[in-house]
């Protein structure tokens, strides 16, 4: 199973719109520097944060716009990463890697009512388990538009 990175997007604040990137610098256990779910840790801090990096198939964006009528772009989404060609739902409890950088999907990335209230689009129904995933970082590295994604 093989896909590939489209669009990088952060938001610096909780709210603020997401800012494309070509690349992304990410840190094991942290997140994405930049990005407001980063998380600063202590040294020795043994918590798990299993919110690291969010990723959303570029071809649920498209399927949620044909069934609503919408014009969603993956951006709004609030997704970090936008992919595809790779089923991102399979790699809940599973290792894989965006370029050189090794990853757990942790859980599904549920849609929410603030993301519904920001887009006002019925997102928590039209993304029930297709909102893309949640993972965590294991090792740091860089990113990149155009990284292959390869599951183990």
């Amino acid at each position: 199973m093989a896909g590939h990175v489209i669009e990088i997007n952060l938001a610096s604040q909780k709210g603020e719109p997401t800012v494309s990137h070509d690349q992304a610098q990410v840190v094991a256990g942290q997140g994405l520097a930049g990005d407001r779910k980063w998380r600063d840790l202590a040294p020795n801090e043994a918590t798990v944060y299993h919110r690291q990096i969010t990723l959303i198939e570029q071809e649920q964006v498209q399927h949620f716009n044909e069934v609503y009528g919408a014009s969603m772009t993956p951006a709004e989404t609030r997704r970090n990463v936008v992919t595809k060609g790779i089923a991102l739902n399979d790699l809940v409890d599973r290792q894989f890697s965006v370029g050189t950088v090794r990853m757990r999907g942790t859980m599904l990335c549920e849609p929410c009512k603030y993301l519904q209230k920001l887009t006002g689009l019925p997102v928590v129904e039209g993304y029930l388990h297709r909102g893309g995933l949640c993972a965590e970082i294991l090792n740091d590295g860089v990113i990149n538009v155009g990284d292959q994604i390869v599951c183990d």
